[in-house]
């Protein structure tokens, strides 16, 4: 499969998974998501409060501004903008992250109802097993993480770069989007007994796969006042999309 194709295989099982869902009446999957976005929105319109207002505080303490005076309104209101806007980047560099951690279960739950709908495949497991695959499970987070981690400090060098330090954000949000559908692929790696390597050699074989359906999540994260939302809806559909597009590579086709 060319990396062309692979791409085309992730946008066509997108509808395909929505599709698929209702017809198989899983949609109270969707409930989850709702639960999340909810919880989210809430935290993060908290969190965004407190970490203004902290910071609109330590700034008029170092000035000695404080009082109602006219330049300590400017101050405070230059420093809220800017640290709205500085939040807003760095909590949609980590949103991703959370949704996929807080849904693991949900969606690890949903890509094996959809696989055993288009096998009849059932997932057999005891102590064991379940001990080996958190330990698994572990291994590909923290090693996927402290990669995410490396790409960032490199590029944010490279940013420092004339030209070329241009296309650094635009690298590292297909890096992110890469790890993403890691991320979704790896739910069906998991069941077919792959190890952290060979997943890992399976998911950069279909790198082109990957990106593109983890583009597609991504993309969401950058939606004005709707990313709490969308986004948590959007990874549940990319997980079945992912289960299902896989059911097609060759290594998994006569399992």
């Amino acid at each position: 499969m060319t990396f062309f194709e692979q791409v085309g295989l992730a946008f066509k099982t997108y509808p395909e998974a929505i599709q698929f869902i209702f017809k198989n009446k899983l949609a109270h999957y969707f409930l989850y998501p709702l639960v999340i976005s909810i919880l989210l929105f809430v935290g993060g319109t908290a969190l965004v409060n407190l970490f203004v207002d902290s910071l609109q505080k330590w700034v008029l303490d170092l000035f000695n501004l404080g009082g109602e005076g006219v330049l300590s309104g400017i101050v405070s209101g230059v420093v809220g903008i800017l640290a709205n806007i500085l939040f807003y980047f760095v909590f949609t560099f980590i949103l991703g992250s959370l949704i996929m951690i807080f849904m693991s279960p949900i969606l690890g739950k949903l890509s094996e109802r959809v696989e055993k709908i288009l096998t009849g495949n059932e997932v057999e497991s005891d102590w064991k097993q379940i001990f080996i695959d958190i330990l698994r499970g572990l291994y590909l987070t923290l090693r996927n993480i402290l990669l995410q981690l490396l790409w960032c400090i490199a590029l944010f060098l490279l940013g420092f770069i004339p030209v070329l330090g241009w296309l650094a954000p635009l690298i590292l949000f297909f890096v992110t989007c890469y790890y993403f559908g890691f991320g979704n692929m790896d739910f069906t790696c998991e069941r077919r007994g792959l190890t952290g390597k060979d997943t890992i050699r399976l998911v950069r074989k279909y790198r082109g796969f990957a990106v593109t359906n983890g583009l597609i999540f991504a993309l969401t994260l950058y939606v004005p006042f709707c990313r709490t939302f969308i986004p948590p809806f959007v990874a549940l559909i990319g997980v079945a999309a992912a289960t299902i597009a896989m059911q097609k590579f060759p290594e998994f086709k006569n399992q």
